[in-house]
């Protein structure tokens, strides 16, 4: 149930910065939209805080790194794909704005489902890189192949300590 909260509360703080940047084109337009907008936006700031908190809630492990490669191209197609397309939608426009809150709730329902919880925007903006780590957990152990949200610079040789966020995702504690 954690696993489930701290995925929808990712999901939920990954369409933060959209809110800023449709903010951003509603000043001088619509400024109660504007305000909305970036009330929105920082919400998604506890949201991600919390989801954090859950997740270092749990039980951590040590792994000894075989191998650390980044994957940053993640969050960039993320936001390609289903942020920028938003700043095309015509926010006086009923249908429009129907249209796009289910897009955004069908998204938030295979994002949730899926644990895609590494595509967000805001773990990036908050300094986290997504790393594919091998290794073992625990000494003799078979290797694992682990995806692992850190902030830290992470090299082959390297014991870290992770924590599981999710079946598939691992953040790295430090």
């Amino acid at each position: 149930m954690t696993t489930t909260v701290a995925r929808v509360l990712l999901f939920l703080s990954s369409y933060a910065p959209l809110a800023w940047l449709l903010a951003v084109r509603e000043v001088g337009e619509d400024n109660a939209a504007a305000v909305v907008l970036v009330a929105l936006g920082l919400a998604g700031v506890p949201a991600l805080l919390a989801a954090r908190r859950l997740i270092r809630s749990g039980t951590s492990f040590n792994l000894s790194v075989s191998h650390a490669e980044p994957l940053r191209e993640s969050s960039a197609a993320y936001l390609a794909t289903y942020v920028l397309p938003f700043l095309l939608i015509d926010l006086s426009d009923s249908k429009a704005v129907i249209a796009a809150g289910l897009f955004v709730l069908i998204i938030g329902v295979i994002y949730v489902r899926s644990r895609l919880i590494y595509l967000n925007p805001m773990v990036a903006l908050a300094g986290y890189v997504l790393w594919r780590l091998d290794g073992t957990l625990n000494p003799g152990a078979n290797p694992v192949s682990l995806l692992v949200v850190s902030r830290l610079s992470v090299e082959t040789g390297m014991t870290v300590r992770v924590l599981r966020a999710d079946q598939e995702v691992w953040l790295l504690d430090g």
